[in-house]
């Protein structure tokens, strides 16, 4: 298959990729990659409105962290988190990630790994001598699971959610 007279793939090859602070004129990008992340785990909670407000809160946030993960310029996936203090013992400030989520495209390549790795620098320059990273249990495969395992995460909670 051709793309602008060469082969797609070396289109593919040629693709600029870069990790950078999230800003606000991608707001609508990155609400597009949410609406991909519920359609594949069926979020519980989901309002446009609200998820805006978080996203803008996290882009202007203190303690907050977010990159995305550009494509020629457009966002093809983000990671968010938060500094805080440890629940149990306040003098140990932890890295709680929120929401990461990448194209299935392209969660197979080396800048899924590298968008994980920059958050994580971010996180320790910042303090935090922790991350917690959250797995969405409706997924029906453990390859995230598996991921976090070899990435050297160890499993430390599973949360349950009951409607009321």
């Amino acid at each position: 298959m051709l793309l602008a007279g060469r082969p797609l793939w070396i289109k593919q090859v040629m693709s600029e990729y870069e990790i950078s602070k999230g800003e606000k004129k991608f707001v609508e990008q990155y609400l597009a990659l949410i609406d991909e992340f519920d359609n594949e785990t069926q979020l519980e909670y989901y309002k446009k409105e609200d998820i805006i407000n978080v996203i803008n809160s996290v882009i202007d946030g203190d303690n907050t962290i977010h990159f995305h993960l550009l494509k020629d310029g457009i966002p093809i996936g983000f990671i968010s988190g938060i500094i805080t203090s440890h629940i149990y013992d306040s003098s140990q400030k932890v890295l709680m990630e929120f929401g990461w989520f990448i194209t299935k495209e392209e969660r197979k390549t080396l800048w899924s790994v590298r968008l994980l790795k920059t958050f994580e620098k971010a996180g320790k320059e910042a303090g935090a001598n922790s991350v917690f990273m959250i797995l969405r249990t409706n997924l029906t495969d453990t390859k995230v699971e598996d991921f976090y395992l070899r990435s050297g995460y160890t499993l430390v909670e599973k949360s349950f959610c009951k409607r009321l």
